[in-house]
């Protein structure tokens, strides 16, 4: 009867030894994939900056809307037409209730 080997302590090929950490080649790619993924999320962190402060400009102006028409109301109940022409000499933000975050203030004339 012959022997059957359960177990070889022979070196096992080089094609099926499993290197110990990452070649440079995997490495390499998961850089790059990782700058792909980063590369497409700060564009899409900028369109939805810019998404943010188009709408905070919309209702900024919305905002100045309403404070003219009522501004111009006012002028009117009070019998005071006369100086609506005065209206494009004023500052708007003043006919806000409180003016924008990032309103810094009148440019000097």
């Amino acid at each position: 009867m012959s022997a059957v080997r359960i177990f070889s302590f022979a070196p096992a090929p080089r094609a099926m030894q499993r290197a110990h950490g990452a070649s440079r080649l995997e490495l390499l790619i998961a850089v790059i994939v990782i700058g792909i993924v980063a590369g497409l999320l700060l564009e899409r962190l900028t369109r939805y900056q810019e998404y943010a402060e188009k709408t905070v400009m919309e209702a900024t102006i919305a905002n100045l809307r309403s404070g003219l028409r009522v501004r111009v109301a006012e002028l009117m109940v009070g019998g005071q037409m006369g100086r609506m022409g005065d209206l494009l000499r004023e500052n708007p933000i003043t006919w806000l209730a409180a003016p924008p975050a990032n309103y810094a203030g009148a440019l000097p004339q």
